[in-house]
């Protein structure tokens, strides 16, 4: 039963453990309705993203916490944490499903804020979905300490530093269960960091499913990232991934992929894009200055918002590809330095 119903469809954890919660009196399926309709980025993380996980992260979360496990194998005898001398303890299952989901939703919610949390502004630009019980079960660890803000600094080094490694990218619960009992240490031992500073050359990537890609476009997000002829404040729901140098000059500048690559990548609006579309660097931040009686500083800072630096600004008057993408690759490093509490 515990691998196949009677159609001979597999069961995922959550379907198993709801028939077997049914003998103390608990419909799972019932109860995580009943916490969808209260938690808003669950729900729409489960119903306009369709990740069916999101009820399994809650009872992942609490396998971590109480037993230091995310597998399968764990999560199926999770009811066993619960039993007294053979009695299950309905009440206390209960209060620790209530309060975890409550967990997962700030985790949710520090994922996607781009003023405190990750930055990742809409659902595809989440690196590792993976995390959030993770995540989940460190900010319940924390909640109480006296020095959780300490805490959620080196939250924020275990984050980043795992993205830049693309450490989440295959197995993932030893390696969350790992991180999990290494963070324990860290928050109760010295500043000492558990994990080897990870470095990354591949931020040059153009694969959008990359952890790096996503992670570019959410500090961009985290920086503001203000239109660069409207110059408004961020509508991050209209926002959209473009092309700073267009790609139909990648000849011209002797660009190759690297056209495509997340350096020469930012957050506009589409009618933005379309504007600038076929238009050298140089032509259209010219044509922006003249037409809006701006000067160069005032271009340049809101040009800031996007993680392109003086010299990055200077190779874009210059429609200077090359030199471009080594100067915004160098502050790229720099911010999810920042980001990961190293400068």
């Amino acid at each position: 039963f515990e691998r196949i119903n009677s159609k001979g469809t597999p069961l995922d954890v959550f379907d198993l453990l709801n028939a077997r919660f049914v003998l103390y009196d608990i419909v799972l399926k019932e109860l995580w309705e009943e916490t969808k309709d209260t938690h808003e980025n669950m729900r729409r993380w489960y119903e306009d993203f369709s990740n069916e996980k999101i009820p399994i992260y809650v009872l992942q979360s609490i396998s971590l916490l109480k037993k230091g496990y995310l597998r399968r194998s764990q999560i199926l005898n999770i009811d066993e944490l619960y039993k007294i001398s053979g009695q299950f303890q309905k009440d206390e299952f209960l209060n620790d499903w209530n309060e975890m989901a409550n967990f997962v939703e700030e985790a949710i919610k520090r994922l996607t804020d781009t003023k405190h949390g990750f930055g990742a502004i809409n659902y595809n630009l989440i690196p590792y979905t993976v995390m959030v019980p993770i995540l989940a079960t460190f900010l319940k660890e924390i909640e109480s300490r006296d020095d959780r803000t300490k805490c959620l600094e080196k939250i924020s080094f275990w984050y980043w530093n795992n993205i830049i490694g693309d450490k989440y990218s295959g197995s993932t619960d030893s390696k969350g269960e790992s991180d999990h009992k290494s963070m324990n240490d860290w928050f109760d031992g010295t500043d000492e960091r558990p994990f080897i500073l990870e470095e990354n050359e591949d931020f040059n990537t153009s694969k959008t499913s990359s952890a790096i890609y996503k992670a570019v476009m959410c500090l961009i997000a985290k920086k503001g990232a203000l239109d660069f002829v409207r110059d408004d404040p961020p509508d991050y729901s209209k926002l959209e991934d473009h092309h700073i140098f267009p790609k139909s000059k990648a000849k011209q500048y002797g660009a190759d992929d690297d056209i495509n690559s997340v350096l020469n990548r930012t957050l506009i609006f589409e009618k933005t894009n379309l504007w600038i579309t076929n238009k050298d660097p140089s032509d259209y931040l010219s044509e922006i200055m003249s037409k809006q009686n701006i000067d160069e500083q005032e271009m340049r800072k809101r040009l800031a918002t996007h993680l392109i630096s003086s010299e990055a600004f200077d190779c874009m008057l210059k429609n200077d590809f090359a030199g471009f993408i080594k100067a915004r690759e160098k502050i790229v490093i720099e911010e999810i330095s920042k980001m990961a509490g190293l400068i």
